[in-house]
């Protein structure tokens, strides 16, 4: 299988902050049996997300996203992918069941700006 990590952050850019993430997924993915054939880091801007998640798929099985998934207003990844792919975003995909139960778990509740929801498949 071909993957390939599309990093993204501004921050990361600029050599402040260490990526763990790339890390982590590139050891769990080995040990897994699969080997991550290319990642990039990119800024947080719309035109290069895009641009590279559209060029990863074209080449990879499997593309994965780490950075501008957050519950802030800057934090546009998701919906650019969903763009780029032709989907909606909701809280009505996927897993904001499994969000309330862990919430609950912990005997709390989601805050407001964690209810952005998944994209719809």
């Amino acid at each position: 299988m071909n993957v390939e990590i599309v990093n993204t952050g501004s921050e990361l850019m600029l050599g402040r902050v260490l990526n763990t993430h790339q890390q982590w997924l590139c050891r769990r993915l080995a040990d897994l049996g699969h080997v991550v054939t290319r990642q990039v880091v990119i800024a947080d801007t719309g035109s290069e997300i895009q641009t590279a998640v559209r060029e990863a798929l074209s080449r990879a099985d499997l593309v994965i996203t780490t950075g501008g998934l957050g519950p802030t207003s800057d934090d546009i990844t998701r919906e650019l992918i969903a763009e780029l792919l032709g989907k909606k975003t909701g809280r009505e995909c996927g897993s904001s069941g499994a969000h309330r139960k862990l919430f609950r778990q912990a005997r709390s509740s989601a805050p407001a700006k964690n209810r952005r929801g998944n994209i719809c498949a």
